[in-house]
């Protein structure tokens, strides 16, 4: 049996986000891949951000090759305590969507001609978390494309 594409896709984006450092940061920051980030109100005096697999559509491109269309969730969450440190996270993910869309954040080991082919940022940050427990909790979503051998 083989590997789920998404959680292939979504480990290999973890590793790429862990090697990057990120200006917001001044350094790296580990990244993990995880399917229900779980964690306490106590963890996030750290900043955590996690990989989600997410939806996958497989697409017939020949009678040989289809496409898979791998969506992976980049989700950060902090314990915040200012304005600027909101402001901080928010540039965080947008540095994020710029390194991915400028190639400077690529995952390896995916088939040759894999890409990526939209990448958003549908929750900024989450209004109710930030009001009821001064918790930053944002996503990036990016959508790839990946090359596969029919089955």
């Amino acid at each position: 049996m083989s590997e789920h594409i998404s959680r292939r896709v979504a480990t290999a984006l973890a590793t790429a986000l862990s090697a990057k450092s990120w200006t917001a940061l001044g350094g790296t920051t580990e990244v993990a891949m995880r399917r229900r980030p779980d964690y306490g109100l106590e963890d996030l005096s750290t900043l955590l951000v996690s990989t989600v697999p997410g939806p996958v559509t497989f697409t017939t491109e020949t009678r040989q090759m289809e496409t898979a269309e791998v969506t992976i969730g980049v989700v950060l969450a902090k314990h915040v305590g200012s304005e600027s440190e909101i402001a901080g996270l928010e540039d965080l993910e947008q540095e994020i969507i710029d390194a991915i869309r400028s190639g400077t954040v690529v995952p390896a080991g995916l088939p040759e001609g894999s890409d990526w082919t939209e990448v958003a940022n549908p929750v900024p940050y989450d209004p109710e978390e930030l009001n009821a427990r001064n918790v930053f909790f944002g996503q990036v979503t990016v959508t790839y494309t990946i090359p596969m051998d029919r089955v």
